[in-house]
């Protein structure tokens, strides 16, 4: 059996150690996401059952 040798020397690091906003850095960013897919569904459910009206120009 042959045995390869990893060419990349930076893939065997240590864990990267984030700062202590890093957490609430993903918290934010995962209520900002569910936010905007909460609005996208709102816009689908008003367009496509006319809950939104029509729009008339002068």
């Amino acid at each position: 059996m042959t045995t390869y040798s990893n060419p990349n020397p930076h893939t065997h690091h240590e864990p990267i150690k984030y700062g202590g906003w890093y957490k609430w850095g993903l918290a934010f960013i995962w209520v900002e996401g569910l936010f905007s897919l909460a609005v996208v569904v709102y816009a689908m459910y008003m367009a496509l059952t006319g809950a939104g009206g029509i729009v008339q120009g002068k």
